[in-house]
């Protein structure tokens, strides 16, 4: 993941960045792809994001555990 500030590459479990100290944006809970603030829907996995309201106050370990439990049907 790269900060948008300082466009520097962290590591995609960083929540701020190592450089410049910047709150880098959340991915999808349950993909890590970026989707766009106003998505309800992750476009990548179709994850619910808006039933998740306010994950990105969520810490590492919530997040990790609803990535591992999320159920993605094809």
């Amino acid at each position: 993941m790269f900060c948008n500030k300082c466009g520097k590459k962290n590591s995609e479990t960083s929540l701020f960045c190592m450089f410049c100290g910047e709150k880098l944006p959340l991915g999808c809970p349950s993909c890590g792809h970026l989707p766009p603030e106003e998505a309800s829907f992750c476009p990548h996995c179709g994850c619910k994001l808006k039933e998740l309201a306010s994950y990105e106050n969520r810490s590492k370990e919530e997040l990790s555990f609803l990535s591992e439990n999320t159920l993605v049907t094809l």
